[in-house]
């Protein structure tokens, strides 16, 4: 069984039609149902490029930082409306051969970046290398760390910009005084961040903050006296946003 919307015409005061079709597979036969209806809905789309969507989020990305330590007082804050919601976590502490055990002494991450890329909005975060990250056996130093968090787009049943299920990607470089590069491998490291990140991105209020960041410019573009304007479609392009909406 199917169901599908026609448009009637181009211009939107003639009715559309729903289709409500019903296949009987083994003997090929089918029956339809068709229903019309007037409508004065105009569908159009408007092309939010990057910069717009970066200038939106400035305020509120400066609220997003990770602290990393040894223990339970590791935590990652991220904005929730005017305030904060943070989340803590503990980090594993690095178990080698022969004895060796090493642990993250402290990390502390830069202001994010946002970009629109690969279906995503994808927001990165750089850290701060200064001093010795990493302490124990031995000492050493953790480079190049990059979380990129990508969250997939779409429009929800309220007419908003909204985020289905988030996908953190934590990578890193660790160096070890005194033990070979390929010897060493902090995967619990990796696998903690990238899951704590995600259930942070999870929670309601910060899915919330997010909406309400990727809305606002659409809203304030497009608004009309007494008129509501609803949100139907989101696609990312190349460096901008599509969104499709109508007026009710």
């Amino acid at each position: 069984a199917t169901l599908e919307y026609h448009a009637g015409a181009a211009e939107a005061d003639l009715p559309g039609q729903w289709t409500f079709r019903t296949t009987n597979l083994a003997k090929g036969h089918t029956i339809s149902t068709e229903v019309r209806f007037p409508t004065d809905i105009k569908f159009d789309d408007l092309s939010v490029p990057e910069p717009v969507i970066q200038a939106s989020a400035k305020s509120q990305l400066a609220k997003f930082r990770i602290h990393l330590t040894r223990g339970s007082d590791s935590y990652a804050e991220c904005p929730d409306g005017e305030g904060v919601v943070r989340e803590y976590f503990k980090l594993p502490d690095y178990k080698g051969a022969l004895g060796i055990r090493e642990y993250l002494a402290d990390m502390n991450s830069e202001t994010p970046t946002l970009e629109l890329t690969s279906g995503n909005l994808r927001i990165t975060v750089n850290f701060e290398e200064e001093g010795k990250e990493i302490l124990g056996s031995w000492q050493g130093d953790i480079s190049d760390a990059v979380l990129a968090i990508d969250l997939p787009l779409y429009a929800n049943n309220k007419g908003e910009i909204a985020y289905g299920e988030p996908q953190a990607t934590f990578s890193f470089e660790v160096e070890i005084y005194g033990i070979p590069d390929w010897f060493v491998s902090w995967k619990s490291l990796r696998n903690k961040m990238e899951d704590r990140i995600e259930a942070l991105f999870r929670k309601r209020a910060v899915r919330a903050t997010i909406s309400k960041m990727l809305t606002e410019p659409v809203m304030n573009q497009l608004a009309q006296p007494a008129k509501t304007l609803r949100i139907y479609s989101v696609k990312v392009m190349s460096r901008a946003m599509l969104v499709g909406y109508y007026y009710r």
